[in-house]
């Protein structure tokens, strides 16, 4: 199921990129592309032993040098750090969705009402003008009511999404971590690490190609990153993620495509799946560590 899993959205994690993202035809490939590298990692995040025998080593150079026990004190905090946020999402998302539905019900009902008949939505421009003038105002009024709470939503919801992104970049931090020595060292020393080194650290996993070479000068292990494991399509998750976060964040997008929030909603549930499955990663290759500190 390996292959090369690159294509026009996964090659930068950049801001200028979301250009590539404004027109909804192009929303709607972004999801596909989305959909594909989810499967792959999903279908691969179990194959664990090549991953497990290269962590064993990166364990073993930790201890050498005195660094496991920070490093299983960050691997403590990012856990908890993602349950919380987790924890919230579970809570509320479900919850938004509901109270968002109810109220367009509710509005649906309101109309219904006032004008003596049902009335859908988007209503179309004949049956607009077979209504009398004051079925019309009512009508305008409900299309309103009906964008304002599209609106409030998404800007609610907006916060959820950088909620689930935060929560599985500290998901990211810790396959990194467990994966590969540079950024062990610099995860259990406490070091800043922007984005682009999370991103940059799973394409290497991945063996994506991004410079002259893919051979780590500083890493101490044999035999390199080769792992059965689909490390890209985890590197290509992150790039969705925050293009996700920032589509949301700096654009008015989504307030003005109600249409595709039944597939944002789907990416809620694949991106949480995707994090489950680095849990599982993460319980394999640390099983050896007290649980309270590694889970």
């Amino acid at each position: 199921m390996k292959g090369n899993l690159q294509n026009a959205f996964t090659n930068s994690i950049g801001p200028g990129s979301l250009s590539k993202l404004r027109k909804k035809g192009a929303f709607s490939n972004f999801m596909e592309s989305f959909q594909k590298d989810y499967e792959i990692f999903v279908a691969t995040h179990d194959k664990l032993d090549s991953f497990f025998e290269h962590y064993k080593l990166i364990q073993k150079q930790l201890m050498d040098r005195e660094l496991i026990d920070n490093f299983i004190e960050r691997i403590g905090f990012h856990s908890k750090l993602r349950d919380y946020k987790i924890s919230a999402l579970d809570e509320y998302l479900p919850k938004l969705y509901f109270e968002y539905t109810n109220r367009l019900e509710e509005i649906a009902e309101d109309l219904t009402r006032d004008v003596g008949r049902a009335v859908s939505f988007p209503i179309d421009e004949q049956q607009f003008e077979a209504l009398t003038d004051r079925q019309q105002e009512l009508v305008l009024e409900a299309e309103e009511r009906i964008q304002l709470s599209y609106s409030q939503f998404v800007g609610v919801i907006s916060g959820l999404i950088n909620i689930i992104f935060f929560a599985f970049e500290s998901s990211c931090k810790i396959s990194c971590s467990i994966g590969c020595w540079e950024f062990a060292v610099l995860f259990s020393k406490n070091s800043i690490i922007q984005h682009n080194s999370i991103w940059k650290t799973l394409r290497k996993l991945g063996k994506v190609v991004e410079e002259k070479t893919t051979q780590c000068g500083r890493c101490l292990m044999d035999g390199g990153c080769d792992f059965e494991i689909d490390f890209e399509a985890l590197a290509n998750s992150y790039c969705y993620a925050i293009k996700m976060r920032m589509l949301m964040d700096y654009e008015i997008f989504f307030y003005e495509n109600s249409e595709i929030w039944n597939k944002v909603e789907e990416y809620f549930k694949k991106l949480r799946e995707i994090i489950d499955c680095q849990k599982v990663i993460q319980s394999k290759c640390l099983e050896n560590i007290p649980n309270d500190r590694a889970n």
